[in-house]
């Protein structure tokens, strides 16, 4: 995960900068009930989709409590972007972007997660 947290952050958080309307529609649909209903099973899907593969990455890096780990970083990069999208102009998403990935680097540092290689 070491190898793969920096280009993962930075990637996650440079297409919300890149297509900002874009998650600006998509925070304001999940905000509305009724389409939340009728988007309920695909809208699980996806998050379940994204939540396993940052799980993967976690258990591959090493980190105890790779689901709860994955939990956390999943809401962490969402509440990014949630607050980029909403005031872009006083979101300082570059220095946040860089804030997330040395705490990453650093808990996998503590951690002994993976070498680079991508195995623990």
């Amino acid at each position: 995960m070491k190898s793969v947290a920096p280009k993962s952050f930075r990637a996650a958080f440079a297409i919300v900068q890149r297509k900002r309307t874009f998650w600006k529609l998509i925070y304001a649909v999940r905000t509305q009930g009724a389409v939340v209903a009728s988007l309920g099973d695909l809208l699980i899907a996806a998050s379940s989709e994204i939540r396993t593969t940052i799980e993967r990455y976690c258990r591959t890096a090493g980190l105890p409590q790779p689901e709860i780990e994955a939990a956390i970083l999943f809401a962490l990069i969402d509440g990014v972007a949630q607050h980029y999208v909403l005031d872009p102009e006083n979101y300082p998403l570059d220095t946040v972007t860089e804030a997330v990935v040395a705490r990453y680097n650093t808990l996998l540092a503590k951690q002994g997660g993976d070498n680079g290689t991508g195995v623990a």
